[in-house]
Formats: C-alpha cells, structure tokens, sequence
C-alpha cells in the first residue's frame, strides 16, 4: 500500500493526519511538502498518563508521547480539536 501512496502522491492538494495520527504526521512531513491537516481529538499523553494511568507524567514515555503529541501540532498547517 506505502509505494501506491507515494507514488500518488504529487495529486493530492493536502495530507489528512486522522484518528491517531500523531505517528503518521512525522512521516507526511518528510516525504512531502504538501500541507498537513492534523486530527487531534485523541491525544496520546492524556490517554496513556491521565486517563488511564499506565505511565507517569514524567516517565520516559510520557515524556515521549507529550512530546510527540506537542510537535505534531506544531509541524501541521491544520489542526482539528473539539
């Protein structure tokens, strides 16, 4: 499926980052220019760290999600919230 993408991907306007889409975010950035309209209802630190409580705040993959969550936002051209 990834060769179809990139090889259509020049016919796109725009990339749309859905649910999840913090780890695919990374990815559209560097394999195109095309602005990036980024889905962020779900994010990975609150679920992971406040909602359900499997790692700390500080710990290694808090650090990581908050982080991952953070730059996805930054790096989009668009972003949804509620």
């Amino acid at each position: 499926m990834l060769p179809s993408i990139l090889a259509a991907r020049s016919r796109f306007d725009y990339s749309f980052a859905g649910f999840l889409g913090q780890p695919l975010v990374p990815a559209l950035w560097l394999l195109h220019s095309r602005p990036i309209v980024y889905d962020a209802f779900l994010s990975i630190y609150d679920t992971l760290c406040l909602d359900r409580q499997q790692f700390g705040t500080g710990s290694p993959v808090g650090r990581i999600a908050r982080w991952l969550d953070t730059w996805s936002a930054r790096k989009s051209d668009l972003v949804l919230t509620d």
